[in-house]
């Protein structure tokens, strides 16, 4: 969605706990700057996909290959209660023309557990504040 608001009028206008969004990384840094109603979408996130741009153009570079600010994303994610799967949505262009398919794959495969990391530390932190 390229148009603020909208995703946010259609969960207000339709009451279902069958309707939800995909929460677009990429496109979240693209046409918002980042900038999400967590609130709005609290519980109502079904999937999420993550890849990196950079600003200019929907790239969908792996994590960390572009100006996605990662650790506000993470906040995000967890903001909204959200547990389930995580696709990383990118792919093998011209942004790694100087390097193999296999150290993409490689790269991909060490970014995941990266961001995995990134999630369950922010998790482990946030139960550690709450129980002070």
């Amino acid at each position: 969605m390229e148009l603020k608001g909208y995703l946010e009028f259609i969960l207000e206008n339709i009451e279902s706990n069958n309707v939800g969004i995909c929460f677009d990384i990429g496109h979240c840094n693209l046409f918002f700057n980042g900038e999400f109603n967590t609130k709005a979408f609290k519980d109502k996130v079904f999937a999420i996909h993550l890849h990196d741009n950079f600003k200019k153009i929907d790239e969908h570079n792996l994590p960390f290959d572009g100006n996605v600010d990662w650790e506000k994303t993470i906040d995000q994610i967890i903001d909204m209660n959200y547990c389930g799967y995580i696709t990383i949505e990118s792919g093998y262009n011209d942004y790694y023309s100087n390097i193999s398919i296999e150290e993409y794959y490689n790269n991909a495969f060490i970014i995941a557990n990266k961001l995995s990391s990134m999630i369950e530390e922010r998790k482990k932190n946030i139960i550690i504040k709450l129980e002070k």
